[in-house]
């Protein structure tokens, strides 16, 4: 345990990086991404990718709130910190987190829809799109009263260094049932999407015009990330919690925001990248955006 305190420090320099360059990359795409909407000469990603990002540079920037506030008061012998502030503060960090899962699970169930009838495009993308804010309202609400609703502790437990600490195992364990809930479901749809670019190959408006196959790369670049940073470790943690009564966080500090962050952080360079090919690839008049 004493090189508990150290490792904590370490994720919150990692995390405070990370959530700060993911911050800048996601201004200038989704800055460049207006850009692209407004000339209609240049193919410009839909609003579901762009809403994914806002909200992806909202969970990474408010990480690194999080952990600069905790790097601020980093003490390895004196283990005192605001219990209230850290629960609203940690409140925001987890609407944000929930926000992002959501808006990744919508932006996949929009492909999907598009594979599936690629002429409505800008019918169902408006739907998800809708679907999406409101999504995020409900969770803004249930979330809030759910923490606020929760107990604050007087001080943080012995050896804990995470931001969980400051809410009930009861509360940790439903936000962690629907954060694996909207994982597995984005893992489903994720299998469902290649299935159906696998049947639809060879059809050019689906999958092999420059502006759909970058697209497509993106949503199965999302998903290598979101199985390797975000499902696996929440697995991995809520079995060894329900069988092996172990808390990981008691042992490698706030490793799960670290790697919801690293999630964050690799989708914003992601679609940084996407964005860049598709504006490369000039179109027709009637095919720009909005038309």
């Amino acid at each position: 345990m004493a090189a508990l305190p150290y490792i904590a420090l370490a994720e919150y320099i990692a995390v405070i990086l990370l959530g700060t360059v993911a911050v800048v990359i996601s201004t200038v795409s989704l800055l460049s991404t207006q850009v692209a909407w407004k000339k209609r000469t240049v193919q410009a990603p839909n609003r579901m990718m762009g809403l994914f990002t806002a909200t992806a540079m909202a969970m990474t920037g408010t990480n690194a709130v999080q952990m600069t506030y905790m790097a601020a008061l980093w003490n390895p012998n004196y283990h005192e910190h605001d219990t209230t502030l850290m629960r609203y503060v940690g409140t925001v960090s987890l609407i944000t987190v929930n926000s992002y899962e959501i808006s990744t699970l919508l932006l996949t169930a929009d492909r999907c829809f598009f594979v599936l009838w690629p002429a409505q495009r800008l019918k169902h993308e408006k739907f998800f799109f809708t679907l999406n804010l409101g999504a995020i309202g409900f969770f803004v609400v249930a979330v809030s009263y759910l923490c606020t609703t929760d107990a604050i502790p007087a001080s943080l437990p012995e050896n804990c260094w995470a931001y969980g600490c400051v809410f009930s195992m009861g509360t940790n364990e439903i936000l962690l049932a629907a954060r694996i809930s909207m994982s597995s479901s984005n893992i489903l749809l994720n299998i469902t999407f290649l299935c159906l670019l696998l049947k639809y190959r060879k059809c050019k408006v689906r999958n092999r015009s420059a502006l759909q196959k970058f697209t497509n790369h993106f949503i199965i670049w999302l998903f290598s990330f979101h199985v390797v940073f975000d499902l696996t470790p929440a697995i991995v943690d809520l079995l060894l919690r329900n069988f092996r009564n172990i808390y990981l966080q008691n042992y490698l500090g706030p490793y799960g925001v670290l790697f919801i962050t690293f999630d964050g952080f690799f989708s914003a360079l992601a679609y940084n990248i996407v964005l860049r090919k598709i504006r490369k690839t000039r179109v027709q008049p009637s095919q720009a955006p909005g038309s």
